[in-house]
């Protein structure tokens, strides 16, 4: 046979292998994409009666929902405004829908607050300093550090001596300022973490803690830790979110 024309047959063979190879690929993916429909969420700023929305309180939030979604890896997720005070969130190939809800709309604000001499059960809902609905009838423990004053954020991970869950941390310089005062002078007493009102942990102060620390999550399935080191390093929501709806 003509060598050129052995030629043009395999130019022609190779060219329909690669029109099919592109065909098969967009019939998989938009076929995946019909197989596997998105997870729609719209969250709601969650205000009390009479507060205002701050200004620009929701295009923070939104920053943070997406910067938590890259944490997670769901790069094709999207994040929208929708009228004043929602976020339209759209999420494909979630494999624990209820897990990552909770991630992205809990406002993810941790603080280290002084609970003297008497541990705060872990679980227990509690007012703090920072708290906006301050109630002179009620106990208020004063925050000694937030999340804002952490530095670098492990992911959780398993202490192999003792079998519990643990974040690791460092401090930024004001913060370290802080932690390293308060334990200083208070050895002996009770240093709870507390994440949006409910204790984690209450550990004592066994001496002053001047740079790095571990956030001990006893009872946290390492799913969940990995949802507040994740939590943590995207910062917290700067306004307080509820789910309104979820569908597919």
């Amino acid at each position: 046979m003509n060598t050129k024309i052995l030629v043009w047959i395999g130019i022609g063979f190779s060219v329909l292998c690669l029109v099919s190879g592109l065909v098969v690929s967009v019939i998989i993916f938009f076929g995946e994409a019909l197989d596997n429909p998105p997870l729609r969420i719209i969250l709601e700023a969650d205000l009390a009666e009479g507060q205002e929305l701050p200004e620009g309180a929701m295009e923070a939030a939104q920053a943070v929902i997406e910067h938590r979604l890259n944490n997670l890896g769901l790069t094709r997720s999207t994040v929208q405004r929708q009228d004043n005070n929602q976020i339209r969130v759209e999420l494909f190939n979630v494999s624990n829908p209820e897990l990552t809800i909770k991630t992205i709309h809990q406002t993810g604000l941790l603080e280290f607050v002084d609970a003297g001499h008497t541990s705060i059960p872990e679980g227990t809902l509690i007012k703090t300093s920072l708290s906006n609905d301050l109630d002179p009838a009620s106990k208020v423990y004063e925050t000694i550090i937030t999340s804002g004053d952490l530095d670098q954020i492990s992911n959780a991970g398993i202490n192999s001596a003792t079998r519990l869950l643990e974040i690791n941390f460092s401090l930024k310089p004001e913060g370290q300022q802080n932690l390293s005062d308060y334990t200083g002078a208070n050895v002996g007493n009770f240093l709870c973490i507390v994440l949006d009102k409910v204790v984690l942990s209450c550990p004592r102060v066994s001496g002053r803690i001047d740079s790095n620390g571990v956030i001990t999550l006893p009872d946290t399935s390492l799913e969940e830790g990995q949802t507040l080191s994740i939590q943590l390093r995207s910062g917290a929501l700067p306004v307080p979110l509820k789910v309104i709806s979820v569908s597919e």
